[in-house]
């Protein structure tokens, strides 16, 4: 192979290469890192755990594990049919007993966080939303609507803990990549805030939550 000279380097549309001076042409394959396309759907009307997520959160999941001891792991919501379970408790002389159980299937969209609770298991609060209009086939934004579970109120008070919701519910949206079996949301303002998420493994996702009445 012959040594050539360089005196230009500019992408030809015609042959899809770039091309150097007139008569050589430097081909090469693009493997991207992560899907392109339309993402946006291929994530829709699925759950996830949240499995990671950047730097720029560390501190606020610290936070997060040091103010709520019994908090589990976080899953997301995006357009799922979902079974949510209510289940009222009442306790009388140290004793707790089921009044009523309310089961519904609806559409969720949202961020869960999930606590141990030792007298009833896992239990859910959610910060419940819907989806706006993508701006892009690549892009989610969300909207926040109502929150609920007996830990719902207490994070949204917590002026670190609030952020994390407030993020996913931030008014531009995510970009959405799939790289692998991951899928990573990264915030539209901020690119140094993304979340990781794995695909979930249940059916329909059950929900259930305890209320004290």
């Amino acid at each position: 192979m012959g040594v050539f000279s360089i005196s230009k380097f500019i992408w030809d549309d015609k042959v899809s290469k770039f091309v150097a001076n007139t008569t050589v042409s430097i081909e090469g394959v693009v493997s991207p890192t992560y899907s392109q396309g339309a993402t946006a759907s291929k994530v829709l009307g699925g759950y996830y755990d949240v499995t990671g997520f950047s730097a720029a959160l560390a501190s606020w999941y610290t936070t997060l594990g040091t103010a709520f001891p019994a908090y589990l792991r976080s899953e997301i919501y995006l357009n799922v049919p979902t079974k949510m379970e209510t289940i009222s408790l009442k306790t009388l002389a140290g004793v707790t007993s089921e009044v009523k159980r309310d089961t519904i299937t609806t559409t969720l969209t949202g961020y869960s966080f999930i606590f141990n609770n030792a007298s009833s298991k896992s239990v859910w609060n959610n910060f419940k939303g819907t989806l706006k209009a993508n701006p892009r086939e690549d892009q989610i934004a969300l909207t926040i609507g109502i929150r609920d579970g007996e830990n719902a109120t207490a994070i949204n008070n917590n002026a670190i803990v609030r952020n994390i919701p407030t993020l996913f519910y931030n008014k531009l949206g995510f970009n959405v990549y799939i790289r692998g079996s991951k899928v990573y949301l990264v915030s539209m303002g901020d690119s140094k805030s993304w979340f990781v998420l794995t695909k979930g493994t249940k059916d329909i996702p059950m929900q259930t939550i305890y209320k004290n009445i």
